[in-house]
Formats: C-alpha cells, structure tokens, sequence
C-alpha cells in the first residue's frame, strides 16, 4: 500500500514541474512579441533621373493651384496584426498501468498429526467357572409316615417365614404411618390454636382433653369434652376454637384417616 502512494506522489510531481514549465514559456513568448518591433523599409534611390519637359501653361496652373502641383503622400501600409501563439495544450499525462497484484501465495496445509496407536486392551482374564453343585441325595423314604411329617415341617417353616415377613412390613407401615400422624397432629394443633381466643380470666399451666370427629376431607362433625381444665370459661373457649377452625388438616390415605383421625383425641394446652 505504500508502495502505491509513492508512485502516485511522483506522477503528481512530475505533472506539476511540466505544467508550471509550459507556463513559463508561454509568459515568456507573450513578453517577447510585446517588445518586438518591425524595422522600417528603407527605399534605395532611383539609379537613373528622367528630365521631364513640363510646358508653361501647366506650370502656371501648378503655381496657382499648389493643391493640384503637390502629389498626394502614399498611404503607409499597416502592419499586419501577428497571430497571437496560442499556448500549447498540456500533453495529458498517460495513466501508467496498475501493478497487478501478486497473488499471495497459498498456505501449504500443515500435516495432521498421525494419531497415537492406542494400547491394545488387555484381555480380562476369563472367570473360572464355578463348580455346579452336587445335587443332594434324596433320601430314600421307608413307608409314607417319613416323608409326610418331612413335608409338614416344611410347610410350617414357609408359613412361619410369611408371617415374619408381614410383621416386619406391618412394623416399618406402622413406622412411617405413626410420623405423618404426628406431622397431621401438629399442623391440626397449630390451626385450632390459631383460632382460639383466650378468655379475660385464664390461668397459666390449664389444660382440657377434647374428643373430636371428623368428616373425610377434614371437616370437624362434632366436639365433645372428655376431661375438663376446672376451668369453665378456658373449657369453653376451647371447644369454640375447633369448631370455627371447620376444616381440619388430615391425610389423604382412607387407611391413615379412619384408623388414627376419623374420631381422635385432643390435647388443648396453648
């Protein structure tokens, strides 16, 4: 790019120093045919002189008309106007050819690197394989009382297996079922508390055993006081409080609901 720049100022140095040259010499011709003046023609002397025998009579008309004696002067001939030189037109400057750009040479394509040969995976050793048990021997059976006592004791360790297995299921059901039926609990303390007003005349430490039923969905059906604070008003205020909390939080799980909260016992101890 700069290459081009320098080649440009230089045709545009050398335009100006020939243009600023035509100049010149056009001002310099125009100066000298201002100040050039054209001699005079000198007229040589006749070599020879002619007598001419002029009579009297036109002597004496000559002397008295003078006007008609003397010859007229010639017109002095006007010099001719010089053409005035016209300058000469500036030769235009020949746009000199572009230099084509080379083109760049392409870049020669890196060889991919060869990939590493991966290590061959070990062949994992093959696992013996286990000796298949010997099946046990029947024993051979003298009469049928043998064997039907043998299937008899059988079928009671298969049963008394069964009956172990439901135990420990109805124990781990009974597990979870008893900590969602304290979480229920909780949350049906916290909304019957929430509705409670206390009474201007409570105690501190009163507590009132309430038995409650309640409808699927958790609506409360009745209330009914099992064992009283000793004080009537703290009694009354909290039988109040359940029935305005009307729907009570209880599970979903029929089995849950009728077996812990369909008709249940409540402690009212705020």
């Amino acid at each position: 790019m700069t290459g081009l720049i320098q080649i440009a100022l230089k045709e545009y140095r050398t335009a100006l120093c020939v243009s600023i040259a035509l100049h010149v010499g056009v001002m310099l011709l125009l100066l000298l045919g201002a100040s050039y003046k054209k001699p005079k023609e000198v007229v040589a002397p006749p070599k020879y002189l002619a007598a001419v025998v002029i009579p009297q009579s036109d002597v004496a008309e000559k002397k008295a008309d003078p006007s008609k004696s003397k010859p007229k002067p010639k017109p002095k001939p006007e010099p001719e106007p010089k053409p005035e030189s016209k300058p000469k037109p500036k030769p235009k400057p020949e746009p000199k050819p572009k230099p084509e750009p080379k083109p760049k040479p392409k870049p020669e394509p890196k060889p991919k690197p060869k990939p590493e040969p991966k290590p061959k995976p070990k062949p994992e050793p093959k696992p013996k394989p286990k000796p298949e048990p010997k099946p046990k021997p029947k024993p051979a059976f003298s009469d049928l009382d043998e064997f039907a006592a043998l299937l008899e004791d059988e079928e009671q360790y298969v049963a008394d297996l069964e009956q172990a297995m439901r135990a420990s299921q109805a124990q781990a059901i009974s597990a979870e079922q008893a900590e969602l039926k304290d979480q229920y609990v909780l949350l049906i303390k916290q909304k019957i508390e929430a509705s409670w007003v206390a009474p201007a005349t409570k105690r501190e430490g009163l507590v009132a055993m309430l038995e409650i039923t309640v409808l699927p969905g958790g609506v409360v059906n009745t209330v009914r006081m099992l064992q009283s604070s000793g004080h009537t008003a703290f009694d009354r205020s909290a039988m109040v409080a359940v029935r305005r909390a009307r729907n009570l939080p209880v599970p979903e799980d029929p089995a849950l609901f009728d077996r812990y909260f369909r008709k249940f016992s409540f402690k009212f101890s705020p």
